[in-house]
């Protein structure tokens, strides 16, 4: 019996207007317009910026989910400070 080659697993990264820019899923099928369905939406067509193998695409989401959890510590800090400021000489200007 002849053993079938397994097909690699690919990502596709996509453009999106909020941080970090980019989306991405597990390519389902590559069609011949350049555009790729993904699994995780539905088999959703989208155009990707760049494939990546599996085990490459993992690390960059890796990489992006901690960057996305980096802004969100900064950007809650920033509030914060600014509020606090804020606060020491308008406090009416802050609604809770």
């Amino acid at each position: 019996m002849k053993k079938e080659k397994q097909k690699e697993v690919e990502y596709a990264f996509w453009g999106y207007d909020l941080f970090p820019y980019v989306l991405w899923g597990k390519i389902v099928e590559k069609l011949d317009s350049g555009e790729v369905r993904i699994k995780e939406y539905g088999d959703g067509i989208v155009r990707p910026l760049k494939i990546f193998t599996e085990k490459d695409a993992l690390v960059l989401i890796d990489s992006l989910t901690k960057v996305k959890i980096q802004r969100s510590e900064l950007t809650n800090a920033i509030n914060n400070l600014t509020g606090d400021v804020l606060k020491s000489f308008a406090s009416w200007a802050i609604s809770k």
